[in-house]
């Protein structure tokens, strides 16, 4: 048995564990489920069992980093139903990637956007989605902080990036103006 927590997402569909302490290099590790494991009702987990992984030979000593933002920095003309994604140099743990530690603010006044942060399910990626949209023609930064830590708790290094929204959306369908040849 190992001491640690346990954070439930994904709709308490998904578990995950933090060790207290840093697992041993170059070990052999069993996680178990039993039917210990029960949903809401009572009724336990389906297929209770075993798995085994090994860790590396090394310990992570190595700070994740964004590697890549989308709306880019400093982009123009951003739709304002668009959504932010940011990529990690490795992945991260999800139960740390949160509304605190990746936000988006308005630039002008430092007002946090509320809104839903998900995570990519292989802890490379995460994506914010702003409750009820962007607004027009405004300036936006996305930042994300320390709180948002790689698997071996390694925390972030902090990044920041700006955007600029559209004067509005677009709302028109295509048209065909015209036709060549006649």
């Amino acid at each position: 048995y190992r001491q640690g927590s346990y954070a439930l997402s994904d709709g308490n569909r998904r578990v995950t564990f933090t060790s207290a302490t840093a697992l041993a290099t170059n070990t052999d590790h069993t996680v178990t489920v039993s039917t210990e494991v029960t949903d809401l009702v009572g009724f336990p987990v389906d297929n209770p069992g075993s798995a085994t992984f090994r860790t590396g030979t090394a310990g992570d000593v190595t700070r994740p980093t964004v590697t890549a933002v989308d709306p880019a920095n400093n982009a123009t003309g951003v739709g304002t139903d668009a959504s932010v994604q940011i990529s990690f140099s490795e992945p991260v743990s999800s139960v740390t990637v949160t509304p605190s530690g990746f936000r988006v603010l308005h630039e002008a006044t430092g007002q946090l956007l509320e809104g839903t942060v998900a995570v990519a399910a292989d802890f490379r990626s995460a994506t914010f989605r702003p409750a009820g949209g962007f607004d027009p023609s405004t300036r936006y930064q996305v930042q994300a902080n320390s709180e948002i830590t790689d698997l071996a708790g390694q925390t972030l290094s902090f990044f920041v990036a700006s955007f600029t929204t559209a004067a509005g959306t677009d709302s028109e369908r295509p048209s065909v103006v015209a036709v060549s040849p006649d």
